[in-house]
């Protein structure tokens, strides 16, 4: 009688499971069967249609009712008798992934693409260089502005110009004289973090676009709207078309998930702060917000906050098949479920993009195993030669000693993601200049910008941890990333031989070891359990209290000694196993 009570109830707790298995093919059912026939009753919701038609073309379904009402609600905006910018993007995207034409909707759009007229905020024109010269700029090919260059001052600030942004899109020209070719950065301020707009190397001479738009809420207005500006921004990279609000977006971002994963998607620079707005169920506001956060999660270093919010979304799901509503099922179908893009087959609608997980006609490779041997995929979604880690110098991809995120941005990370975290992590591009939340005169690490302008004594005379003491080939340790083909002079022919006296010791320590501990209990035994609870082990190094930032750290090589001890006594035990 026992057994069959708890046959019934695993009998019940298997059939709830179950039931409540999500099932992409009973959601586009759904969907299809409240849309076959039915188009009319969305009535001009040209979101829900848009999304409609997008969600069933991927699946294969039949969609050319859907087009065919779509296409009646508009013509060269929509919706008809009340354009806007938000659907009339929408529609777009829906109608080119299904090969229609959308130039006259695209003129649309462009004519609500209006200046923001703050693109300078924040905006800094740096400029590096080890000596004094003098740099000329330029606004509409007119030179309207002068000064005085060198290594204590390289940064000119956009709103000391005095330039008039009444353009979405405004070039600056930069002319300088030095002998030595200074490097030229075009850097975005905010919040005290800083992002790399755009690097024009070693150069005298270099041009910057600036983009300062937003997009009107449509034709009839000449003022930006927020969620106009981040739907079309959205639409415009999904078409794979040219953006120029960015700036706009982000100084608009508030905390809206929304908003976040629409420019996720666009800057994936930006998903640290998308992450920090989900929920502990997975979700971030509702089941449209976390679609749009889903989908720009993707193929993003976010696994863990992805594949929480694809189980909220999963455990939306109705015994019909529908996710909430069917707008909401629409845009679980699009934007989670993506996988193939199916429709479109006129000149530019591929409908994917660069970094989507799937090979579009106009891309090479979406990851590295799409290239050929001794080629790699660039975030351009081009395949580009692999370059080795003992190839030093900026562009080989590694975040080297005298390179930092102003300094290198192709090679270190934009320290946005970490500044404010209280380390400085010198390895993310961090420095006093660049993050001086974490990095400062007092921190026991030389940094780059210490070292370079001498102006903390304290730091980098005195042993700092600094950037000297960073991994790379030839610093005498082979390293994780390293071999004998990438470096040789620090892994030998054999890799691992540089510490086979290591081993020795730590295999006659471990023996030794063991013959004391089995003496020590053929004499008295183990010691009493409570002496053993109330031992501790004192630290190896004084604590230091720094009441500025964070503790001391050790040197990155000692850090790096400890990791091959441990390794040795993991292959000292395999070898005694033997």
């Amino acid at each position: 009688m026992k057994r069959l009570a708890l046959l019934a109830v695993f009998l019940l707790s298997m059939s709830v499971f179950v039931s409540a298995e999500f099932s992409k093919e009973n959601a586009v059912q759904w969907l299809k069967s409240n849309t076959e026939n039915k188009w009319s009753s969305l009535g001009s919701d040209i979101e829900k249609i848009s999304f409609a038609i997008l969600a069933l073309e991927i699946n294969n379904e039949e969609v050319s009712q859907g087009v065919s009402y779509l296409k009646s609600k508009g013509s060269g905006c929509y919706p008809a008798g009340n354009c806007n910018t938000k659907d009339t993007a929408l529609a777009a995207l829906a109608l080119d992934s299904v090969g229609e034409d959308i130039s006259e909707l695209e003129d649309y759009l462009e004519g609500n693409l209006k200046s923001s007229g703050s693109g300078s905020e924040g905006l800094i024109i740096q400029i590096i260089t080890g000596e004094s010269g003098s740099c000329s700029f330029s606004y509409d090919n007119e030179k309207i502005y002068a000064k005085e260059i060198n290594a204590e001052n390289p940064w000119v600030y956009m709103n000391q110009i005095g330039i008039s942004f009444d353009n979405y899109l405004e070039e600056i020209g930069v002319s300088c004289e030095f002998d030595s070719l200074p490097r030229i950065s075009l850097i975005k301020e905010s919040n005290n973090n800083f992002h790399i707009l755009d690097e024009k190397g070693l150069t005298n001479n270099a041009q910057f676009e600036i983009e300062s738009g937003c997009y009107s809420l449509s034709s009839d207005s000449n003022s930006c709207d927020v969620g106009s500006t981040f739907y079309a921004s959205w639409v415009m990279h999904m078409l794979n078309s040219d953006i120029y609000t960015i700036n706009y977006m982000r100084n608009n971002i508030g905390n809206d998930p929304l908003r976040s994963a629409m420019l996720g998607l666009i800057d994936n620079s930006e998903l640290g702060s998308l992450v920090g707005m989900q929920s502990s169920d997975g979700s971030f506001d509702s089941v449209y917000k976390t679609s749009f956060a889903i989908d720009s999660l993707k193929n993003s270093d976010y696994s863990a906050e992805n594949d929480n919010a694809v189980s909220y979304i999963e455990s939306q799901q109705n015994e019909d098949g529908s996710i909430d509503d069917l707008k909401n099922t629409a845009t679980v179908l699009y934007l989670v479920y993506r996988s193939v893009f199916t429709g479109g087959d006129g000149e530019g609608s591929s409908g994917g993009y660069c970094g989507d997980g799937t090979l579009d006609f106009d891309e090479e490779c979406e990851y590295n195993s799409d290239c050929a041997t001794g080629e790699q995929c660039s975030l351009q979604c081009a395949c580009e030669p692999t370059i080795t880690t003992n190839e030093r110098g900026c562009g080989n991809g590694v975040c080297e000693n005298d390179e930092n995120s102003v300094m290198c941005p192709i090679d270190c990370v934009d320290v946005s993601d970490s500044c404010g975290n209280g380390i400085c992590e010198l390895s993310k591009g961090e420095d006093s200049f660049v993050c001086g939340e974490d990095c400062y005169c007092g921190d026991f690490i030389c940094d780059d910008s210490e070292k370079t302008s001498g102006s903390c004594s304290q730091d980098c005379e005195s042993g700092g941890s600094g950037a000297d003491q960073e991994s790379y080939c030839g610093d005498g340790f082979c390293d994780a990333d390293e071999d004998q083909n990438v470096c040789a002079e620090d892994c030998g022919s054999g890799g691992s031989r540089s510490i086979w006296w290591l081993w020795l010791i730590i295999i006659i320590f471990i023996i030794g070891g063991g013959i004391f501990v089995y003496l020590k209990m053929k004499k008295g035994g183990s010691p009493k359990g409570n002496e053993s609870n109330n031992f501790r082990v004192p630290p190896s190094k004084p604590i230091v209290q720094n009441v500025r930032g964070p503790q001391p750290r050790t040197s990155p090589n000692d850090d790096r000694l400890e990791k091959q001890l441990d390794e040795s006594i993991k292959k000292a035990k395999e070898l005694l196993k033997k």
